[in-house]
């Protein structure tokens, strides 16, 4: 007769299956401590000291804000070349009249406005020489023609402004000569206008105003140099543009001062009637310098200091500046160290 096996209870079973739980954790724990005497986990290790950093190259262009003033000339006035009656007269405040092109006729006749260094006074035949031949010639270069500049004048300039008075509509002009009553002498290539005082069916003579343009830029400079500022070329930076100085820091350069004239901060600050602009003021030559830890620089006298490289031996640096937790420093040789140490204890002087 098969005897049958006695059934175990919920309890008991449970106590089973605790029991066996808590042999595999205590067999875990054990192989854990087993495992630690033989070494401590990567991830639980020290990290290595650092006791040596980079030597970093840069250049730098030592670029300080600045605040530039300037100064404007006197009001000009734009004077009528011919007597007749003004038949058309584009003119607005706040416009501009552009070199080679034409905005005035007088009893129907097309008038050119040409920017020239020196206003012209007569009129000028082939064989004219003198300044404002010169002058006439270098417009019309700079307006694409082919041209001599040798301040004498000759058919191929002739034919230059015949060809820009048949453009602004008198297609029968053929003088052989650059007449005076066709040009309306405009002091620069684009030239501002402040007020007309002119308007269409007025009659006009010689030398008659009629418009008013703001002064042009006369001179500009730092208001006040920085401080310790690395020795060599400097330029202005402002809205992209790189504009010449002095080692004063003046502008002395004529188109310097128009670049500076033509950018959308000084037309700002002309619209605000303010008398200075904001800029950087920059080496034209950006030198190279090193970068490390303010704690690698060590003797530090004035702007001279020392580091050591990572065999302990000593370089004599000039500091220049900062940012950002980090110091610019130019070593006295050339050949600087790869690496510096991070924190040269114990060292007192640059031996």
């Amino acid at each position: 007769m098969r005897r049958r096996l006695p059934r175990l209870g919920l309890s008991a079973l449970t106590l089973l299956v605790a029991a066996a739980v808590g042999a595999a954790t205590a067999l875990a724990i054990t192989a854990g401590l087993l495992s630690s005497a033989h070494g401590t986990p990567s991830t639980l290790r020290d990290a290595e000291t650092v006791t040596a950093v980079p030597v970093i190259q840069r250049e730098y262009d030592d670029a300080r804000a600045v605040e530039v003033g300037f100064s404007m000339g006197a009001d000009g006035v734009l004077q009528a070349p011919m007597a007749g009656k003004a038949t058309r007269f584009v003119c607005s405040a706040g416009s501009e009249l552009a070199s080679g092109e034409s905005v005035l006729s007088i009893d129907g006749r097309p008038v050119l406005s040409l920017a020239t260094s020196v206003p012209l006074w007569r009129d000028i035949p082939v064989g004219a020489s003198g300044a404002d031949v010169t002058a006439l010639q270098q417009e019309l270069a700079r307006l694409g023609y082919e041209v001599a500049t040798d301040g004498t004048m000759w058919p191929d300039a002739i034919a230059a402004v015949s060809d820009l008075i048949h453009r602004a509509g008198d297609t029968d002009f053929a003088e052989p000569i650059v007449p005076l009553e066709r040009v309306l002498w405009i002091p620069a290539a684009s030239t501002p206008i402040k007020t007309c005082t002119v308007s269409i069916g007025a009659s006009v003579a010689p030398g008659d105003a009629l418009a008013d343009t703001p002064g042009a830029l006369s001179s500009a400079a730092v208001a006040r140099l920085p401080a310790d500022l690395i020795e060599g070329a400097r330029s202005l930076l402002i809205d992209g543009e790189s504009l010449k100085v002095s080692e004063s820091g003046e502008v002395t350069d004529a188109a310097a001062l128009q670049a500076l004239a033509l950018t959308p901060s000084f037309t700002a600050a002309l619209g605000e009637s303010a008398t200075s602009v904001s800029a950087k003021f920059a080496l034209e030559n950006p030198i190279e310098i090193a970068v490390v830890p303010p704690p690698a620089i060590f003797a530090v006298e004035d702007s001279n200091g020392c580091v050591l490289d990572r065999d302990g031996k000593p370089y004599r640096v000039r500091i220049i500046g900062s940012e950002l937790g980090q110091s610019f420093i130019v070593f006295d040789v050339k050949e600087a160290p790869a690496e510096v140490l991070l924190k040269p204890d114990g060292a007192a002087a640059c031996e």
